[in-house]
């Protein structure tokens, strides 16, 4: 299925901080102190200060070397800095902490699809999912299909985005992939459907675009190819999509 993931679209699960696990041996004094650092590095780590942001996670973990939450950051911090196997130490320390953590399992299998290690992954996103105090098991599962895609596995990507959409009807990435599934199977129909589901919750997206440009081609709705033509160039002139407009348009694709 060509070009069906773009790199870096899977969904990082919410880093809102509820609070440092911690053991009795530590101190309310310090626990709360690690949780007051690992807030301001997940603040850091927002405004794209990632050193800054390890600086206090750092801090938060010296302080509370207990809490799953300062490591799981920690290791978002060295994924910011490109440092993978670093990040992979502090993905595995978080979940030795609290193997119940779905923000860890979740954010982990999304750290493992990037290293190409779809398998593991997968453990990881079920893990997540199967998680029944878990408020949003759409977010792994989703993660779990667009692995599934990168690894040229569209009926498993297919399955776990079904299962996303069923635990949440609005998850806007499993509607754009299932929309790109269904424009790859020639279900133009049903590919246009998704992909208005999804412009119903979320904004439009280079990706979301040259979907839209390829199914209104297909159905021969000529002003919507051109409103979406016109959309990735105005407005993401820079994005690999609008190159692939241009390179589909001179070749006579398009």
């Amino acid at each position: 299925m060509r070009r069906i993931l773009a790199a870096g679209l899977l969904v990082a699960a919410a880093v809102a901080f509820t609070g440092c696990a911690g053991t009795a041996s530590v101190g309310d004094k310090d626990r709360k102190a690690a949780e007051a650092n690992t807030k301001l590095g997940i603040e850091l780590l927002q405004q794209g200060e990632p050193q800054r942001a390890l600086q206090k996670l750092n801090k938060a973990i010296r302080q509370n070397p207990d809490s799953s939450d300062a490591y799981m950051v920690r290791a978002l911090a060295f994924e910011r800095l490109d440092k993978p196997d670093k990040a992979e130490a502090a993905y595995e320390e978080s979940v030795s902490l609290d193997s119940k953590n779905a923000r860890v399992l979740n954010n982990y299998g999304r750290f493992l699809c990037g290293r190409g290690e779809p398998d593991a992954a997968r453990e990881y996103f079920d893990r997540a999912a199967d998680i029944s105090t878990y408020a949003t098991p759409e977010v792994p599962l989703t993660n779990a299909g667009i692995c599934a895609l990168r690894n040229e596995e569209p009926d498993q990507a297919e399955d776990y985005l079904r299962r996303a959409l069923r635990e949440n009807k609005e998850q806007p990435q499993a509607l754009l992939y299932m929309a790109d599934i269904q424009l790859q199977r020639e279900q133009y129909m049903s590919a246009r459907g998704y992909l208005q589901r999804y412009l119903d919750v979320a904004r439009q997206s280079p990706k979301s675009a040259w979907i839209g440009v390829r199914i209104e081609t297909q159905l021969g709705n000529k002003d919507a190819v051109a409103s979406y033509k016109q959309l990735l160039r105005n407005k993401f002139p820079d994005s690999e999509q609008t190159a692939e407009l241009l390179e589909w348009e001179s070749d006579g694709r398009l």
